[in-house]
């Protein structure tokens, strides 16, 4: 009566652990690996040049003026102009002065060329972390059950240990493993 008595309680405490431990696994969101884009991006720079000879203005206008006096009293009157010269999306320029002309402008357009050349996705797994386990288990042997309380740790490389207690005929019966992952 007292053995039926102990492999009952045995099991219930197999169950109830069993129970505890998988709970929590459901309850828990697993982590998701991250995909990393790589690109490897060249840059061309090249400098395109507009020369015009000799533009034309588009709008003049007096901004001052200038009062020369002769040693015979006389006045001589010079008007400052600003010219303004325009080709729309190509260049602008102001030039002032006395008859002021442009006669030359050298416009460097920049322009920059992006080119990409390789493209590489990667995905980054979370590390594997060492865990442990509590488990019950339950053995058949020469015509009789055995219950038993185990510990395992699992570590990243794939190795693993695990031992544990259980009853068999009134007398503890101990149990020690180690195993390796291959697939």
């Amino acid at each position: 009566m007292k053995l039926k008595r102990c492999n009952a309680l045995a099991y219930i405490i197999i169950i109830l652990l069993v129970i505890i431990a998988i709970v929590p696994y459901f309850n828990k969101p697993l982590e998701k690996p991250t995909t990393v884009f790589q690109t490897d991006t060249v840059w061309v720079v090249k400098y395109d040049t507009l020369e015009l000879v000799s533009p034309i203005f588009k709008e003049k206008k007096i901004v001052d003026t200038i009062y020369i006096y002769t040693s015979d009293s006389s006045k001589i009157i010079l008007p400052i102009e600003q010219k303004y010269y325009k080709e729309d999306g190509r260049y602008e320029a102001w030039v002032s002065g006395y008859n002021p002309s442009l006669d030359k402008i050298n416009v460097f357009n920049k322009t920059e060329y992006k080119t990409i050349t390789n493209t590489e996705t990667k995905t980054i797994y979370p590390p594997k972390k060492t865990q442990g386990y509590l488990y019950g288990q339950v053995s058949y042997f020469d015509q009789n059950y055995i219950p038993t309380l185990n510990v395992a740790i699992t570590f990243p490389r794939g190795f693993y240990l695990n031992g544990g207690i259980g009853v068999f005929g009134n007398k503890p019966v101990y149990n020690i493993g180690a195993g390796y992952k291959i697939w």
